[in-house]
């Protein structure tokens, strides 16, 4: 996880929420469509999949999958990056990174389930006081 994305979920408030958003573009039609992951009580999620796969990303899947953490620890990073003529890319404009829970593969296709870390979604602690699980108190 990048130091950005670590400060900006610290600076986050308690009501605050992430949210896996995906917006898709055509230039004949006016109004993106915009889709959000927004349940109650779940972290975000996000899936890809990719047609007409190479032979190579499938034999990464198979060597990643036996190793002793398996997918356990893949990240897939989201990067929007300006490329300037022929100078170094610099810094991407947007980065994101998200947990791989679960790999579908095949010689076709490979689907990618994303999401992060399920201990993001789990509350601070407890329990919460507030007027409805200690009324005594207000």
């Amino acid at each position: 996880m990048s130091k950005r994305t670590r400060r900006a979920r610290s600076a986050q408030s308690p009501t605050d929420t992430q949210l896996a958003a995906l917006e898709i573009i055509h230039p004949d039609i006016a109004e993106p469509a915009r889709i959000v992951n927004d349940q109650p009580g779940r972290v975000p999620a996000a899936q890809i999949s990719i047609d007409n796969v190479g032979r190579e990303i499938v034999k990464w899947i198979d060597r990643a999958r036996a190793t002793p953490s398996g997918i356990h620890g893949i990240t897939v990073r989201v990067m929007i990056v300006t490329a300037r003529g022929d100078a170094p890319v610099a810094a991407p404009d947007y980065d994101v990174r998200m947990d791989v829970l679960l790999i579908k593969a095949s010689t076709r296709n490979v689907t990618i389930h994303l999401g992060f870390d399920p201990e993001l979604g789990r509350p601070a602690v407890l329990m919460r006081h507030d007027p409805a699980t200690s009324p005594g108190l207000f």
